[in-house]
């Protein structure tokens, strides 16, 4: 997400921002829904896997399957530029990535296998603890750490989740990261291609490599 604190008002005959109607790809034109007291336009793709937010104050990008940080940039871009063009925004008073990772182990051949052989013991936490672990029915941690750049923090929550089918036990990492300092509308992109790198260290410093090879990850 994305959200700006300076920007120049237009007005105009059209429901939307000027730039923005040409502008929004046609794959996520699917369904359009403006809540007029705030001007709140939501851009749904047909198969419901994509999502647009736009106000005057930020504009906020989201999937349902996400599968490469390129191809999420590449959407990402065409109502980052609409907000530019439309309000033309001198700088960003928040900007922020978000990966909310949900581990269901049946779906990896691991229904058998204890939390505490796929999760760091810094994340699984009592889940670790001897005769305890298998028999922990709910569990919430969340956590704020400062990153390298000493301007962003990432906010980790962890937990369980049950899924939407069939009511399994799932492991939730949710890690928001952002900056509240400013960040300049050159660098907000550049911010993001930052959070991605970290967000990819981080959920491999969460699980062990049981789990990560189980998961079948790329090699890039």
């Amino acid at each position: 997400m994305i959200s700006h604190n300076s920007l120049n008002r237009r007005n105009g005959s059209s429901p939307f921002p000027i730039g923005l109607e040409d502008q929004i790809p046609s794959d996520i034109l699917g369904k359009v829904v403006q809540t007029s007291s705030n001007k709140n336009y939501a851009f749904t793709s047909m198969d419901d896997n994509w999502k647009i937010n736009l106000t005057r104050t930020f504009v906020a990008l989201s999937t349902k399957r996400y599968e490469r940080w390129e191809l999420f940039r590449e959407k990402l871009n065409v109502p980052f530029h609409a907000l530019l063009q439309a309000y033309s925004p001198h700088s960003f008073s928040r900007i922020g990535l978000r990966y909310i990772d949900v581990i269901k182990r049946s779906e990896l051949g691991l229904s058998d296998t204890p939390w505490e052989q796929l999760l760091q013991p810094y994340i699984a936490g009592v889940l670790s603890a001897p005769h305890v672990g298998m028999a922990v029915k709910d569990i919430q941690s969340r956590h704020d750490i400062e990153l390298a750049d000493g301007a962003s923090i990432v906010r980790i929550s962890t937990g369980f989740t049950e899924s939407a089918n069939g009511g399994e036990l799932c492991f939730v990492i949710d890690s928001d990261l952002s900056n509240s300092t400013g960040t300049s509308k050159e660098d907000a992109m550049g911010t993001l291609d930052y959070f991605n790198l970290r967000a990819s260290r981080l959920i491999r410093w969460c699980i062990t490599e049981r789990l990560h090879t189980a998961m079948e990850p790329e090699i890039v």
